[in-house]
């Protein structure tokens, strides 16, 4: 029996914009989850890992990523093999051909098959910078060496995806026309069987590490390959857990409420996304930001999104909401008129004034 690993879209030195502080802490996780990846394989047995595309998340990746999956790789000692994918092309000046420092068990696809004769394996796939548009084609199994295995980092026909931007496309026919015993496929961030039912078992591993909100990521995929069956197998190596939710708070009378609601999300290992739906009740208005900062050590990530909260201020009464003679009841009122006197594209601007300054006057949040 044949024991592989199959991983895909590692993305190592991913900049991740827009999450500021938290970016260098997921950087960082993503290169000791891929050690553990390794770590893991070679306690199970395995007689080596495949990388179905984008090991890096560039084609010339910065030294410390680059040194870090070098080590990573050579400390574990078996064979990985690495077909480069659309984010690490293979060309001249790539780690993967202008880096002599990588170790000796690292083994790169290219056009050729990658044979591994120790154990009867060859590898077959080809390199993204050598695509005429057929990841897998005249590709054919070598009847002398018992397990062949197909890789590609491509996508597959989806009804959701026009063919033309697919990029790469590789059918089952294709992969069955191969011959292979199993086929690792990457460049969708989602785990999943992609044909059920196919004589070669066809899977995308997602990435080992979550890189994204959307997706089912977080996996090895263990792959048995016996003489009359092959067993895939989940291996859960990811730390994060990525998600995203959206809060209907047009029920929602205060906002505590909506903090609870927030609140059962939390985990400290959740990067959370929250999108809200409305309107929403003047006494409920809250600052995402402030809200954010609030709730924030209890995940790992948290982002609020305003976005889809409204409040309805036609038919606003400012004495329901503070007592006639205060400031927040003379608040109200200046910016309800100045709400009804201003163009209708600028309504948004004024019912987020009222929203926000409604909370803060309240008590629902502070300055």
């Amino acid at each position: 029996m044949v024991r592989i690993f199959h991983i895909a879209d590692i993305h190592a030195g991913r900049e991740f914009r827009g999450f500021g502080p938290f970016a260098k802490t997921l950087r960082k996780q993503i290169l000791a989850t891929f050690r553990k990846t390794i770590e893991t394989a070679r306690a199970a047995g395995a007689d080596a890992v495949v990388v179905a595309g984008d090991l890096f998340d560039k084609a010339q990746p910065d030294r410390a990523d680059r040194e870090a999956v070098w080590a990573a790789i050579g400390d574990g000692g078996l064979p990985v093999v690495v077909l480069p994918g659309t984010h690490d092309l293979l060309k001249p000046t790539s780690p993967y051909l202008a880096d002599t420092t990588h170790p000796k068990n690292l083994l790169v696809v290219k056009n050729a098959p990658v044979i591994l004769p120790g154990v009867g394996i060859a590898i077959h796939g080809r390199a993204q910078a050598q695509f005429d548009g057929q990841a897998l084609g005249n590709i054919r199994a070598l009847s002398e060496i018992p397990v062949n295995i197909a890789t590609a980092h491509a996508s597959i026909p989806r009804a959701d995806i026009a063919a033309a931007e697919a990029e790469v496309l590789v059918t089952q026919a294709q992969i069955e026309a191969t011959g292979a015993r199993y086929c690792a496929l990457g460049h969708w961030h989602t785990c999943y069987e992609a044909f059920p039912g196919s004589p070669v078992p066809t899977w995308y591993s997602g990435s080992p590490e979550p890189v994204q909100f959307d997706g089912d990521s977080g996996y090895a995929l263990e792959v048995e390959i016996a003489p009359q069956q092959t067993t895939i197998t989940r291996r859960l190596v990811g730390r994060y857990r990525w998600s995203t939710h959206e809060i209907d708070v047009r029920t929602m009378t205060n906002t505590e409420e909506v903090r609870a609601a927030i609140r059962v999300l939390a985990g400290p290992d959740r990067i959370v996304w929250v999108r809200f739906r409305g309107p929403i009740a003047p006494t409920a208005a809250f600052d995402a930001d402030q809200m954010e900062d609030a709730l924030a050590e209890g995940f790992a990530y948290l982002r609020l999104d305003p976005a889809g909260v409204q409040m309805q201020a036609e038919g606003l009464n400012p004495d329901r909401l503070f007592t006639p003679g205060t400031v927040g009841n003379a608040f109200v009122t200046l910016a309800k008129t100045q709400r009804d006197a201003a163009a209708e594209a600028d309504h948004p601007f004024w019912d987020a004034v009222i929203r926000r300054g409604t909370a803060v006057l309240s008590g629902g949040e502070s300055v």
